[in-house]
């Protein structure tokens, strides 16, 4: 598995394609989804199931533990406008360029 990693906000039907070209760069994949069911937490790496792709807090703490393990974690990718917000939130506290709170 690779060292470096990337949040994809979401594991839905429109994060597959990313997740998958993710896996293609060489990038571990950490998703977030309040859906358990989400079709693509089978395709990540670090599935978050049941976290909401709002809530900071748990993204942050997901991307400690991966970093805890020597992990890097390089960026965060948010592909719906709504979680614009959020993507910039988690940018800012893991030290990740990304677009203004």
């Amino acid at each position: 598995m690779a060292n470096k990693a990337i949040i994809i906000l979401g594991a839905g039907h429109q994060q597959i394609p990313a997740i998958a070209r993710a896996h293609r760069l060489g990038y571990a994949v950490v998703s977030p989804d309040r859906n358990p069911d989400a079709p693509g937490m089978s395709l990540s790496d670090h599935p978050l199931p049941g976290v909401s792709t709002h809530d900071v807090d748990a993204i942050v703490a997901a991307a400690g533990r991966l970093r805890a393990e020597g992990r890097s974690v390089d960026g965060i990718l948010a592909m719906a406008v709504e979680a614009a917000g959020p993507a910039a939130r988690v940018a800012r506290a893991l030290g990740l360029p990304g677009v203004s709170v």
